[in-house]
């Protein structure tokens, strides 16, 4: 299922999987502040094997196109200022614009998942009219800010029309318990249909065996979760 570049319009452009069969069932998959790196291009090439059509957008294409790093500390530095340039407005375009390449692929059902950056960018997804479900792998900062500015992106929640995936570090140093509890309470107030997982004993990026935190045995259950979400919401197969 070796993926491909496509272009998207203007300076935007996505890495995009086929699986082997025809299929129906679409999933933008966002990245991290690392950019579409090689553990995102992966993440879109296993769902290929699932079953899914899979784009992954460069949401830094407009401050940093082709933007590919590891996980040093210059790398989360240098990933920290382009995520700063992003706003909410630009991420939602650029995940309108990847579901829209879903759908001329003929994808009648889209999901997103996202990880940390782009598990944020994910929970804004969520708001997009025809996105069905999402699954937010340690979305960081969603009680504490917006990009761009303006109030924080939890306060979105009465807007969410997609099925939320929530999943969380128990040992995250960049998402404290308060605001894993403020998300949850944020949906239930809101009537979204959702799940909150928390898992116990990792840390933040648990879910990315390129990652100092990967844990394999959690990394496997949420996946599942994400699984049982995708098949549920988006009916691959059907």
């Amino acid at each position: 299922m070796a993926g491909t570049w496509v272009e998207l319009g203007g300076t935007l452009r996505g890495f995009a999987a086929r699986p082997a069969r025809d299929s129906r069932a679409g999933v933008v998959v966002l990245q991290e502040i690392f950019g579409v790196n090689g553990h995102i291009r992966a993440v879109a090439e296993n769902l290929a094997r699932m079953g899914y059509v899979t784009i992954a957008p460069e949401l830094f294409h407009r401050v940093a196109p082709g933007f590919d790093a590891g996980y040093d500390a210059r790398a989360v530095a240098v990933g920290r200022k382009y995520r700063e340039a992003c706003t909410a407005d630009g991420i939602l375009a650029d995940v309108k614009a990847a579901a829209d390449w879903l759908r001329a692929q003929g994808c009648t059902r889209v999901g997103v998942v996202g990880f940390c950056f782009g598990g944020h960018a994910a929970w804004l997804a969520g708001t997009l009219d025809g996105i069905a479900a999402c699954a937010c792998f340690y979305g960081g900062g969603i009680g504490r800010y917006r990009p761009g500015g303006g109030p924080p992106s939890v306060d979105l929640a009465p807007k969410l029309k997609a099925r939320m995936l929530m999943i969380y570090a128990e040992k995250d140093t960049i998402i404290e318990p308060a605001e894993v509890e403020q998300v949850a309470q944020a949906l239930r107030q809101a009537g979204v249909p959702h799940e909150v997982h928390l898992f116990a004993g990792v840390g933040h990026g648990f879910a990315c065996d390129e990652r100092d935190d990967f844990d394999a045995d959690a990394a496997n259950m949420a996946w599942l979760k994400v699984f049982e979400l995708l098949a549920r919401e988006l009916k691959a197969g059907a």
